[in-house]
């Protein structure tokens, strides 16, 4: 249903003739293979993440990026949709969290030509919390 929700919202309606976007989940390991930045600020006010995205990824342009809240039990109880238009800066994302019992994941959307042979792509940190695990255990 989430996938759903973010091609009714994110793509324009001709990419619904296609099949659904291939995820691609960011990690510590390869985060900066595709381009992107991470930054957290943890304090006592909660987590909040800064995900820089490069403005295109193989001639595939930046068009929007999603934030979920999830419960403990993993449901989504809110979500953040933003199409934009980027051109000349590099897209920043931000998303707080304040109750450390809640997770965050962050998207991006990449859409490519019609004419190009590149497939369109959704970059994803599909967990903050794992990621920042990740991040210090390296």
């Amino acid at each position: 249903m989430r996938k759903f929700l973010y091609l009714l919202v994110l793509f324009p309606s001709i990419v619904w003739a296609t099949s659904p976007l291939p995820l691609v989940e960011l990690t510590p390991d390869n985060v900066t293979d595709f381009g992107f930045r991470v930054a957290f600020e943890v304090t006592s006010f909660g987590t909040t993440i800064n995900l820089y995205a490069p403005e295109s990824i193989e001639k595939c342009s930046y068009t929007g990026s999603s934030v979920e809240i999830k419960n403990a039990t993993g449901e989504v109880v809110a979500v953040t949709y933003n199409r934009v238009n980027v051109h000349g800066s590099e897209p920043s994302i931000v998303g707080h969290i304040a109750d450390k019992s809640y997770n965050m994941s962050v998207a991006v959307t990449y859409i490519c030509p019609p004419d190009s042979q590149k497939r369109s792509k959704m970059y994803s940190v599909n967990s903050v919390s794992d990621y920042l695990v990740q991040t210090q255990s390296k």
